[in-house]
């Protein structure tokens, strides 16, 4: 028989816990235990660290932070990579160099327009942050870079400092070339007794000598390694391209966006806007297997799964504390039934550890670390929904780690090389990956924001009368007629080195013409029956889950909705409520609350059976 509880109810929680009640909180610590607890958790019975230390929580990295964020030095930074290497990783961003810089203080600090906006076009395309970088060379780097960039006032300084650093890049060409101009000028001054002669190779000396020198220093800035930085350094063309574009900018009004007003400028304390919100039931429920393991503090948690370590925020008290350990507890017991996998298998061979209200930022119900290897649940808002979501994740990297490289943080969802692991497990990646992603539905184009207009040919007028206005059907005819072109262009030849290269251009310029097609569309059906259509629906080779996913990323494909790695672990909640349901079951603390950017019908389907299949082949990892 199942039984059905309220989850948050937290006598109705300790009486299933524990046949004697909130006198569980009393019992769930002994005078040895207080011993071993920090200043801020001594006089707490519930909520307090067990296990091994995990690193990168708020509370443990403060002061570090703090140190660091407030004056950036490269000693500190080593100091940092020595005691933490995740937190050095977490602070070393592109925002710790140019806070500085906008656009609104570029204007108030007296710099040109042009050379404001060259500045900002430059700065974005330096790396975000440290990710797979030297983070020593990085930090050298940056630090650099940014005080160049603070002596910029002018166009003309912009310029210049720009050719500099052009000059820095090449540095082994400049420097080779000037130790022969050197030894050139050296040979002729010692050969000549022409005093004009020698002052003039003299001049030319000095030159080259600072050549030289500056070549010697700029090896140790490392401009090389800052990719789509490096790639305008080391082209004319693209500083040329960059000279052009801002020049003749001379109007401030025309690269600072208007000020909204009061009454629609949003408050600056308030959250940004999700894209999607999980919907959260007013009365959580629980309903499933009577036969649940008793526990009655962290340390019961931790050795009934078998985690690393069971953390908790300063500022969760024992209520709370007692409430996320069992609710997680029993979500957890569920999991493991659904899975058909040992209740010890959940800390995925003892590595995954489990925090509650010590990581959380922002307006997010949980979140997997994978540096740290560990879940987080809010405080608060943690407390349901999201513990299915974020278990998948810890084992999509779980199963990279184990089959290709132990020390990564990839997971195998977003990456998985042929040859590097088995073929069954390879080929039941690529099928979940595949039934997610591709497939035959119905997609639509935003054109709200379009304010041109387009001049019609014969041609374009004619489709849309033999298609009898159906704009599914224009949309159709216009991309049967593109992809033949690109296909045509792809079968032909190119060399083997450039045919990524190109085959990724033609499907950005694939993209742009789907948009500018949609667009004049839109304007065409206007024009012809005075109906405004802003979403304009088109064949797709993607599912709808997919579609869904990049318009939540609006239009970004892969951004963060559309990552496989983001759609994988949906597809595993979608999966799990499913097997729940089957079972009679509900569990708001494992999954609720999926909704629109979820696997919906005939897909959904399709795709339970892939993961069905992907967690059958990949479980034996867990054994």
């Amino acid at each position: 028989m199942n039984e059905q509880i309220s989850l948050f109810d937290i006598d109705t929680i300790f009486s299933l816990t524990n046949t004697e009640g909130t006198k569980a909180i009393d019992k769930a610590i002994t005078l040895e235990e207080i011993t071993e607890k920090s200043e801020k958790q001594k006089n707490k019975k519930v909520a307090y660290d067990v296990g091994d230390k995990i690193g990168g929580a708020r509370k443990d990295l403060a002061q570090q932070r703090i140190s660091f964020l407030s004056k950036p030095t490269f000693e500190l930074l080593q100091e940092i990579e020595i005691a933490d290497s995740h937190l050095a990783e977490e602070l070393l961003t592109k925002k710790l160099f140019f806070d500085w810089f906008n656009l609104e203080s570029a204007k108030e600090n007296d710099l040109e327009p042009s050379a404001a906006k060259g500045l900002q076009l430059t700065i974005r395309r330096l790396p975000t942050n440290s990710k797979g970088l030297d983070r020593i060379k990085y930090f050298k780097s940056m630090q650099f870079i940014s005080e160049e960039f603070k002596l910029v006032k002018t166009y003309n300084h912009f310029q210049i400092c720009i050719q500099r650093l052009a000059f820095m890049v090449n540095t082994k060409l400049f420097i080779n070339r000037s130790k022969r101009r050197i030894d050139a000028f050296e040979n002729e001054i010692s050969w000549t007794d022409d005093q004009k002669k020698i002052a003039d190779y003299q001049s030319e000396l000095q030159i080259y000598t600072g050549h030289y020198n500056l070549g010697t220093l700029c090896e140790n800035y490392y401009l090389d390694s800052l990719g789509s930085f490096y790639e305008l350094l080391n082209s004319v063309k693209k500083r040329k391209d960059l000279y052009e574009k801002i020049i003749f900018i001379t109007d401030w009004d025309k690269i600072i966006p208007a000020k909204a007003t009061n009454d629609s400028k949003p408050d600056k304390g308030a959250p940004k806007k999700s894209a999607w919100t999980r919907e959260l039931p007013a009365v959580p429920q629980r309903i499933g297997q009577n036969e649940l393991q008793v526990i009655n503090k962290p340390n019961d948690f931790k050795d009934l799964f078998g985690f690393q370590s069971v953390e908790f925020g300063n500022y969760v008290d024992d209520d709370k504390a007692m409430e996320h350990l069992t609710n997680a507890s029993i979500a957890y017991q569920d999991l493991a039934n659904i899975l058909n996998i040992p209740i010890q298998a959940i800390s995925l061979k003892n590595e995954l550890a489990m925090a509650f209200g010590s990581r959380g930022r922002g307006n997010a119900l949980g979140h997997y670390e994978r540096s740290y290897h560990v879940i987080n649940l809010t405080k608060e808002r943690g407390v349901l929904g999201v513990l299915a979501h974020e278990w998948f994740h810890a084992y999509d990297r779980f199963v990279y780690t184990a089959l290709v490289n132990e020390n990564s943080t990839e997971m195998i969802t977003e990456k998985h090389p042929y040859g590097v692991i088995p073929d069954n497990i390879h080929a039941s990646i690529n099928k979940l990956v595949n039934v997610m992603t591709k497939g035959n539905s119905k997609a639509y184009q935003d054109v709200s924001a379009f304010t041109g207009s387009y001049t019609f040919r014969r041609a374009f007028k004619d489709t849309y009368e033999s298609c009898e206005s159906n704009l599914f059907e224009c949309m159709e005819s216009f991309l049967i007629c593109i992809d033949h072109n690109i296909q045509r262009t792809l079968t032909g030849y190119i060399h083997p080195d450039s045919y990524e290269k190109r085959k990724n251009q033609l499907i950005t310029r694939r993209k742009k013409k789907v948009r500018e097609y949609a667009e004049a569309l839109s304007q065409y059906h206007h024009e012809v029956t005075g109906e405004k259509i802003t979403m304009i629906p088109y064949p797709s080779e993607q599912t709808d889950y997919y579609n869904r996913s990049i318009t939540c990323d609006k239009g970004k494909r892969g951004k963060y909705w559309s990552s496989t790695v983001e759609m994988a672990a949906r597809a595993f909640e979608a999966f799990i409520i499913d097997e729940l349901n089957a079972r009679g079951w509900t569990n708001d603390y494992l999954v609720c609350g999926i909704t629109e950017i979820y696997p919906e019908a005939e897909e959904r389907m399709e795709i339970n059976k892939a993961m069905r299949e992907f967690l059958k082949e990949t479980k034996k990892l867990l054994i």
